[in-house]
């Protein structure tokens, strides 16, 4: 399993933002990622990014509803 950042992700998917549940977003998660070199994320790695960075998943979940 490859430990991705943010950075290194081109396309993705937030799923679970309920805007009532602003400003936690704790039902927000990663549902698909793809990297910078075209590999999509397994549900491991997508697991990895969301719980190393959870204030980026915060980031664009907020960010959806805009």
């Amino acid at each position: 399993m490859k430990k991705y950042k943010p950075s290194e992700l081109d396309d993705y998917e937030i799923d679970g933002v309920d805007p009532r549940d602003f400003p936690d977003f704790c039902d927000a998660f990663l549902g698909w990622a793809e990297s910078k070199d075209g590999h999509k994320l397994t549900d491991e790695e997508l697991e990895y990014v969301q719980e190393t960075f959870p204030g980026w998943i915060n980031d664009i979940a907020f960010q959806s509803l805009i």
